[in-house]
Formats: C-alpha cells, sequence, structure tokens
C-alpha cells in the first residue's frame, strides 16, 4: 500500500501540477477533473490493494512533461513558489501560491479541489476572470489575491460562494474604477462574510452603503479610503432588520470626517479595534472618541494631533491601548507643523547642534576613499557552493590575512558610503551606541516603482551603498549584522543589495511574511530591467539578531543566514547579472505600505571580503 507520507510530500509540490498542466498541449492532457481530483491516488486509499504508483502525481507530472526542459524548470519554479495543505483523509483543503505564473488560464484549474477551504494567490497575473470556476469550491471559506492587474467587476464569480467568510483584496489597483463602485456590489452579496480587506485600492461613498447593510461583517479594513460623515454614518445605523451591528475591527482613512462623522461610532456598540490613518483629530473629534469605552486598540496614524489630546485620549481610555504613529502637532495657526525641518531654517552654529543636525559627520568624503578599499584582481576558483546545510566552518579566504572593507559604526561611519535618496532624519548613529540606526519609511524599488498606485510611487530612502571596490568579476562575500530588528506588518525589511540601479538589483532580506500573517521569513529578490523574481523564501520567525549574508562566486549568488554570527546556514542559490554589480550594501524600508509604522533597525556591521577560492561545506 502507497506510504501516506510519502504521498503527503507529493502534494507539497501540487502547485507546480497547476502550473504544468497550463503548458502541456490540451489535446495531450485528459481532464484536470480526473487527474488532479485532489484526492490520493488509487494505491494509497485504505482497503486498496494495488501496488502501481503509476498515477502519483510525480509520475503523472513526468510522463505529461515527456522531459520537455521547459516544462521541468516551471515544474521547479512553481514548486518554489507554492505550498499546499492536506486533511486527514488527504483532500487538498489550502493552495498557498505567489508568483507572476499565476494567470486566470491557471487559476481555472483550482476550481477541481472541490474541498478547498483556504487560498492564497500572492504577486500574481491575475485579471479576475480565471475566478469563475471557484464556484465549484462551496467550502472556500478564506480567498486572498494579490494582484496589480485585478478588475473589482470580476468579484462577480465569488458570488455563489456561500461559505466565503474571509476576503482579502492586496495591491488590487484595478486600473478601471470598478473596484470604488462596482465591486462591493458583489462582495455585499456574500451573506456570510465576516472579514473583509481592501489594503490598498479605495471605495466610494456607495460602497460604504453597501457594506453597512452586511449583517455578518465583524472586520471592515480599507485604510486607503476616506469616507464621508454620510459614509461612515451608514456603517452604524441604529438598527438594521433588528438586528445590531457586530462590527468589532474597523480601519479607514479620516481626511474628509468631521466630529459628526465619528459621532456614528458610538453605535457600533461591538467596536474594539479602531485604527485611523490621516486627518485632523481635533478636540471635538477627541470629545466623539473618549466615548468609546469598549474600545481594546486605538490606532492614530500619520495624522494632525495635539500632544495635549493625545494625552487625553490615554487617560480617558485606561483599558484601551492607545498608539499614535508617526503623527505631527498643530501650529498655533491651526495648521499642521512640518514633520521635517523647513528649509529657511537658521544655519547651525556649535559642534554639539552639528552632531546633532548631521548623523553623518565626520565619514569619509568622496575625495578620501577608505584606505581598507582597494581593487583586487581575481584570481582562480575551484570547487562548488553548496546548499541545504548548515555551515560549520564558512571562513573564506582573506586577502592579506585582512577583510576587504568593514564598516562598525562606532559613532562614525568608517566607508566611504553614498546613500540613494539620502534622508538623514532617519538615519542616527548616536540613537543606540555603537549602531547605525535607521528607522524605516515608505518607500520601494520593486518593479516600476515610480508608477505604482500601490506605492503612490513612492521610491525608497536611504539604500547604504558604496562602489564595488573589486575588480570586475572578482568574487565577493557581503555580511550584516542586524543587532535588533522584527518585522511588524507586511514589507517592513532589512536587506543586503547587490545593485546597479533601482531596476537591476539582488537583495536578499528578512521581513514580515506575505504568505501567513504574524510570521517572518527570509527571501531573495532579483529584478532585471524592472522585473523582480522571488525566490528561497525561508520561514523563521522571531528573530530579533541575526546576520544575513551573500556570497557571489561568478553570476552566481548564495544566501544564507545566522543566528550567532558563527554558524551560517545556507537557503540556497541563483544567478543574477554580468557577475560584477556596480554597488554593494543595505537597505531598511516599509516597501509601499501605507500603514507599516516607522520602527529602528540597529546594524551593528558591515562587512566585504574577496574571495580566492570557492567556499565549501567541507
Amino acid at each position: 500500500m502507497f506510504d501516506r507520507t510519502q504521498h503527503a510530500n507529493l502534494f507539497l509540490r501540487l502547485t507546480g501540477v497547476l502550473l504544468v498542466v497550463s503548458a502541456i498541449p490540451s489535446g495531450a492532457r485528459p481532464a484536470i477533473s480526473q487527474e488532479l481530483s485532489a484526492r490520493v491516488p488509487e494505491s494509497s486509499r485504505e482497503g486498496s490493494s494495488s501496488t502501481d504508483d503509476s498515477r502519483t502525481l510525480h509520475r503523472w507530472v513526468e510522463t505529461r512533461t515527456d522531459g520537455d526542459k521547459e516544462s521541468q524548470i516551471a515544474l521547479r519554479k512553481a514548486r518554489m513558489y507554492g505550498s499546499v495543505e492536506q486533511d486527514t483523509q488527504g483532500q487538498v483543503v489550502a493552495i498557498l501560491t505567489c508568483g507572476r505564473w499565476m494567470t486566470d488560464d491557471v487559476a481555472r484549474e483550482i476550481g477541481d479541489f472541490r474541498n478547498l477551504t483556504r487560498l492564497h494567490i500572492c504577486q500574481s497575473s491575475l485579471v479576475g476572470h480565471g475566478l469563475e470556476n471557484l464556484k465549484e469550491c462551496r467550502n472556500l471559506e478564506e480567498l486572498a489575491v494579490f494582484s496589480r492587474n485585478f478588475s473589482g467587476s470580476n468579484l462577480q464569480y465569488l458570488e455563489p460562494l456561500t461559505n466565503l467568510k474571509c476576503l482579502r483584496l492586496t495591491h488590487c489597483d484595478s486600473p478601471d474604477d470598478a473596484m470604488r463602485h462596482v465591486a462591493m456590489r458583489h462582495v455585499a452579496k456574500l451573506a456570510s462574510l465576516e472579514r473583509f480587506e481592501l489594503l490598498v485600492d479605495q471605495i466610494s461613498d456607495v460602497g460604504f452603503q453597501r457594506l453597512g447593510r452586511m449583517q455578518s461583517l465583524t472586520t471592515l479594513r480599507v485604510p486607503r479610503s476616506s469616507p464621508s460623515d454620510a459614509a461612515l454614518q451608514s456603517l452604524a445605523p441604529l438598527r438594521s432588520k433588528g438586528l445590531p451591528k457586530k462590527l468589532t475591527t474597523l480601519a479607514f482613512r479620516a481626511d474628509h470626517l468631521s466630529a459628526h462623522g465619528f459621532d456614528a461610532l458610538r453605535r457600533l456598540t461591538s467596536l474594539r479595534n479602531l485604527h485611523i490613518t490621516g486627518g485632523r483629530i481635533s478636540e471635538p473629534v477627541v470629545d466623539k472618541l473618549v466615548q468609546l469605552t469598549t474600545l481594546e486598540v486605538l490606532t492614530v496614524r500619520a495624522a494632525q494631533i495635539d500632544s495635549e489630546q493625545m494625552e487625553r485620549l490615554k487617560s480617558a481610555l485606561p483599558a484601551c491601548e492607545v498608539k499614535f504613529v508617526s503623527c505631527r502637532p498643530f501650529r498655533n495657526d491651526g495648521h499642521a507643523e512640518l514633520a521635517e525641518p523647513e528649509e529657511d531654517q537658521p544655519p547651525v552654529s556649535g559642534p554639539a547642534e552639528q552632531e546633532k543636525q548631521d548623523p553623518y559627520r565626520g565619514y569619509p568624503s568622496e575625495q578620501e576613499p577608505p584606505q581598507s578599499v582597494r581593487a583586487v584582481p581575481r584570481t582562480p576558483v575551484v570547487g562548488q557552493l553548496s546548499a541545504g546545510k548548515p555551515v560549520q566552518s564558512i571562513e573564506p579566504v582573506r586577502l592579506d590575512g585582512e577583510l576587504l572593507a568593514v564598516d562598525r559604526f562606532n559613532g562614525r561611519l568608517g566607508l566611504n558610503w553614498k546613500p540613494v535618496r539620502h534622508d538623514p532624519t532617519h538615519v542616527s548613529l548616536t540613537k543606540n551606541s555603537g549602531l547605525l540606526t535607521i528607522t524605516t519609511q515608505r518607500g520601494s524599488i520593486h518593479g516600476d516603482e515610480k508608477n505604482d498606485r500601490a506605492g503612490d510611487g513612492i521610491q525608497a530612502k536611504n539604500l547604504f551603498l558604496i562602489q564595488n571596490p573589486l575588480a570586475a568579476n572578482t568574487d565577493f562575500e557581503i555580511t550584516l549584522a542586524v543587532w535588533k530588528f522584527r518585522p511588524e506588518t507586511h514589507y517592513h525589511q532589512v536587506a543586503l543589495l547587490c545593485y546597479n540601479d533601482d531596476d537591476n538589483y539582488l537583495k536578499w532580506s528578512y521581513e514580515h511574511s506575505w504568505r501567513e500573517p504574524d510570521t517572518q521569513n527570509f527571501v531573495l529578490v532579483r529584478e532585471t530591467d524592472q522585473r523582480p523574481e522571488h525566490d528561497l523564501v525561508l520561514n523563521k520567525s522571531g528573530l530579533n539578531r541575526f546576520w544575513i549574508r551573500v556570497t557571489k562566486e561568478g553570476a552566481t549568488y548564495q544566501c544564507a543566514f545566522s543566528t550567532d554570527g558563527k554558524d551560517f546556514e545556507i537557503v540556497g542559490e541563483k544567478t543574477w547579472g554580468d557577475g560584477s554589480p556596480k554597488n554593494l550594501g543595505f537597505l531598511a524600508k516599509n516597501g509601499g505600505n501605507p500603514e507599516a509604522a516607522e520602527i529602528d533597525v540597529c546594524i551593528r556591521s558591515f562587512k566585504v571580503r574577496a574571495l580566492s577560492k570557492r567556499l565549501t561545506n567541507e
């Protein structure tokens, strides 16, 4: 009888089969409903006497790809990006997938998994009409879609999903206005929906009114949508069909709200978590907020509010966790103060003032390159990179017994750093003694970030880079020691960089996971001509102090990490570029997420070694 453990391992690669199906000529394959029925193979069912494993997924892939190299490559890529989960009977109950290869044609095949309860489609190319076959997945309870091409009108295909309880749409910045108007009509028809999140796009006042009719809704997170007073009141009618509202969590922008709109929140008697972004939190608004005595968490982000009103909220709601993130006070004229110093500020006079004003004071200028940086000719390499096992000793051969370049950030910068889009207000060498502290902020270099509506075209700041000090094609190892950092929300990250420009780079990062809430992972991003690829995703939650390393050999880059700075675990290796990156360095940022708080990343050291022979695991 077929081993069930072996079968479970095969199913962990199931997402790859979905991709291969799309690459196989339609005339050469049987119906998906027969070959991929989401059940265990005949040989692994209880009571089966057959020992023939010819129907296993592994054998199915081999026979259908006929050794085709492109299909095999696609399969391996799909396995890297996706995974499945099974119940105790071997039924597929969850599919988690990431990659632009997930098109509408491939998505149609998911409808064959009738027992599916959870589906996450991240970083995809979905427009949405491929979701039509999900009507067969009557048990689906959770759906998350991340696609910049998604059209809100295609949410009509979700209406037959009578058991859908959670719908999360991320970066679905539809090119039309369907998400703002038409989409909410379809969402409102999901009678069992309890949680709805639209994390980047916006909905109109009409959309708020439609959502206000949903009796099952307990969580509504639309942090980019700014309702009017009337729209917010539509979420909180006194009674609807004789039933009180169940809303417990609410997140929105407050750009157009007055105290009258906030007053409607008092009628949400079950409200426990309130998250407000933007707007003016004036004294009349605070008068309304202090009446929300059922609140357990109140977050005010990027809003205008005086310190006096902050203290008033905290004292009036003692049982509530009140948090203020990137807020700004008012001036006497009623306008918010600038977060950064004005351009016409008086000149800095004394040494103490200079140190506060310029955290980079004293680091080498372009005319004074650090003495430890020098060009090193390429030397022959032997051996091979290896992956998958912890490295007990990974000490490379040093040139002349010294590191090529190192910065330990002990009160000043020791290398000739040339930060890209330098913002000194978010960098400090004194905030944490002996460490470089970068405060993350919103900004991205992912894809065509300048024209990315999801990120409002904001580019990442404070990319710390030095010019590659090595001769062309010389191999090296770069290591970053992170002394304190724990990502809290999507796109919080710190990363090593091999960087040519914003459209061509390799990034090995530790960041908040986009796959599972409240977890962190390592991930490699390789971008060429604005086309990013995501690889080597490894879940490793709970780290606070760690080391990340990239080792270049030819055009192959090996990625590793350590929790003690001595024993490094190699995650894998990938090829990128021509083997001669122009710049080396690191970054810390929030990506395009408008909700991500600005948090500190403490860097202990950055090191560059030139390698004279290949690393091995021996």
